[in-house]
């Protein structure tokens, strides 16, 4: 007899469970809570009514190349660009899900709100269709859980955050920079999200600044090394070659070729440490339209105004942003099942 096979969320984790479900004679049923596939790749200026629903900001590209990003059974086509852009993977993903037959087995605009195991190791999953706001439950024999984890935002605590009268937001609500025309906003964080993020705002906010915790920036690595995409460098060959040397060749290109600030300089290896991937931001330092600070000592009241440890001060900062990251949470795994 075949078995059931509960699958929740329909992002790419979702697509590619269907798939192989399918193709080993189980029965996906998977459970969508927005209208539309692709997870957090589907742009929205504004998310659905679900408030748990994340999306991309306009500007992302991918950071890995399309060589490394496509599925091994449904190549992307060949002239699209090499990094790719929020537009170019919804259709990717529209098209692997056509190719494949994926939609007829998703329930769109469906919350999970409990899985629980039961005695004879079978699974009940409780959900609601949102239109019909009934609770239902069925019994699979298996459940897949592909929901990703950018799904609870993780947020700083600095003194006087309640007192600052600016605007303040986690990355995961930023989608263009033009809602910030000619405002001074402040990005928490050095990851790659908080990276891009200061970036694209320079087209539009009068000044950017980026704070982090450290002394010093993480490395920030181009997408491109001696003209081909970043894990391009990574092959089998390189594979073979000691990580010290493979890291010291990408230092000294960085070095060499972008004006990377010298008393931001991070001091550990490259490869032994967590590395951002950004191609425009040496340009922004430089120029001097992306000011580094270092953490946030708290807030004042007075003058939209932050107090960084070292001392310094900034006033009038009209937006805060914390690209912070997320917490991991499965609210619908019963406690047993998941502790996070």
């Amino acid at each position: 007899m075949a078995k059931h096979v509960a699958i929740i969320g329909a992002g790419i984790s979702g697509l590619t469970a269907i798939k192989h479900c399918l193709n080993n004679d189980l029965i996906p049923i998977c459970f969508e809570q927005n209208s539309f596939i692709g997870g957090i790749w589907r742009y929205k200026d504004d998310c659905e009514s679900n408030k748990e629903s994340y999306s991309i900001y306009k500007g992302v590209l991918t950071n890995t190349s399309k060589e490394m990003t496509t599925f091994s059974d449904f190549p992307i086509p060949a002239d699209w660009p090499t990094y790719m852009n929020h537009s170019l993977i919804e259709k990717y993903i529209d098209m692997y899900a056509e190719h494949f037959n994926l939609l007829p087995h998703i329930k769109f605009n469906t919350t999970v709100l409990k899985v629980s195991i039961l005695p004879d190791n079978r699974w009940k999953v409780k959900y609601i269709i949102q239109s019909e706001n009934v609770e239902k439950e069925e019994v699979f024999d298996f459940v897949m859980v592909c929901s990703g984890r950018h799904r609870k935002p993780k947020l700083p605590e600095f003194k006087g955050m309640d007192l600052f009268k600016g605007e303040q937001l986690h990355s995961y609500k930023y989608k263009r920079a033009i809602d910030f025309e000619d405002k001074r906003v402040l990005v928490v964080g050095c990851g790659n999200s908080a990276m891009d993020i200061a970036v694209e705002l320079t087209y539009s906010a009068s000044q950017v600044y980026l704070s982090i915790r450290r002394e010093k920036l993480p490395w920030i690595v181009p997408r491109f090394i001696n003209g081909k995409a970043l894990d391009h460098n990574l092959t089998r060959i390189s594979a073979c070659i000691p990580l010290y040397i493979k890291g010291k060749f990408l230092e000294n290109h960085i070095i060499k070729s972008f004006p990377f600030p010298s008393h931001l300089m991070p001091t550990d290896p490259l490869l032994a440490t967590y590395f951002a991937i950004n191609s425009e931001i040496y340009q922004c330092l430089a120029a001097g339209t992306i000011i580094v600070k270092p953490n946030i000592k708290g807030f004042k009241s007075e003058n939209n105004q932050i107090e960084f440890v070292d001392g310094t001060f900034l006033e009038n900062i009209d937006v805060v942003i914390y690209s912070t990251g997320y917490k991991f949470d499965y609210p619908f795994l019963e406690k047993h099942i998941y502790t996070g």
